[in-house]
């Protein structure tokens, strides 16, 4: 359970990092009418990599049930939880080329 409470504490500390970030976008657009794309750019990456993490640890857990309880539907959420993540993370790779040759 100490693991757990760890995450919850990493998981808290980026959303608000996230947030003031996301914060400080607006305070950008609404005094220059303008934006910091690397903002944007950080704030994407952050996203991804926490939503990443975050669903690669519970597809863990899901595998981590499953093997101690031998049900097909754990198995199955454990399955798409990790095709989730596939997709995630062929997002944020396909955006990163797509970014470098902008």
């Amino acid at each position: 359970m100490a693991q757990v409470s760890g995450i919850h504490k990493s998981i808290s500390i980026i959303l608000y990092a996230s947030t003031a970030i996301f914060g400080a976008l607006i305070l950008q657009m609404v005094f220059t009418s303008s934006y910091n794309v690397l903002l944007v750019g950080i704030l994407v990456w952050i996203n991804y990599v926490l939503a990443i993490a975050f669903l690669g640890f519970l597809s863990q857990r899901f595998l981590l049930w499953f093997k101690s309880n031998r049900n097909a539907v754990v198995l199955a959420y454990a399955v798409a939880i990790m095709m989730i993540v596939r997709n995630n993370a062929d997002d944020w790779s396909f955006g990163r080329k797509l970014g470098k040759e902008i």
